[in-house]
């Protein structure tokens, strides 16, 4: 005890100075009942960072808990499958405009906007199959409702002129001979002949 009398004594002025350097910034500290605050004072290490976090929180009313984790936690990084969701939506959304740019560009007679569409709208079903397990129901029942809608591209030119409308129409010469069944195939065969020419170049879109 002795000593550390004669020690105070003999150093009275720097104890003093140092007090008053530790008042000039405590200033800045809102509550010094703060955990950072504290453990940063016991550590010696009250730096610019712990000053500036302690006042901002002050001033927002913000738990220093908060600030600690929002200064300290890196930047979420979204999985895999969230990725390969986002980017299969976007192919979803951007192939009507790509498709009717294409279309624009050659004609509906081209097969070049034809295999543009098929082919972003395959990669964008094949990303959400990559998500596999981890789809929800609605999503599920949304990818099938886009693959059932894939059969489209049959009717549309010039798949249709080469390759579905020879068959349908072979049907229509077999079947006219046969009473009502031959009627009925026939109005079918020309109303889809008829609505092919706008309607699927839309539709599915």
């Amino acid at each position: 005890m002795e000593s550390y009398k004669s020690f105070v004594r003999k150093n009275a002025t720097l104890l003093s100075a140092a007090e008053a350097v530790g008042q000039g910034l405590t200033w800045l500290l809102p509550n010094r009942s703060d955990e950072l605050a504290l453990e940063a004072g016991r550590e010696g290490r009250v730096t610019l960072v712990h000053l500036a976090l302690a006042k901002f929180r002050e001033e927002h009313k913000l738990p220093t808990e908060a600030l600690a984790l929002a200064a300290l936690r890196p930047a979420p990084v979204k999985p895999e499958s969230d990725r390969c969701l986002a980017l299969g939506e976007l192919l979803h959304v951007v192939r009507p405009v790509v498709y009717v740019l294409a279309l624009r560009r050659w004609g509906r007679t081209a097969w070049t906007p034809w295999i543009i569409s098929l082919a972003i709208d395959s990669a964008s079903i094949s990303l959400y199959r990559r998500c596999g397990k981890e789809l929800t129901k609605e999503q599920k029942e949304e990818m099938w409702r886009r693959q059932v809608l894939m059969a489209y591209y049959s009717l549309r030119s010039p798949c249709f002129e080469l390759c579905t409308r020879p068959p349908l129409a072979a049907v229509g010469r077999v079947l006219q001979p046969v009473p009502l069944v031959g009627t009925v195939y026939h109005h079918l065969q020309e109303i889809l002949f008829g609505i092919q020419a706008f309607y699927f170049y839309t539709s599915a879109s």
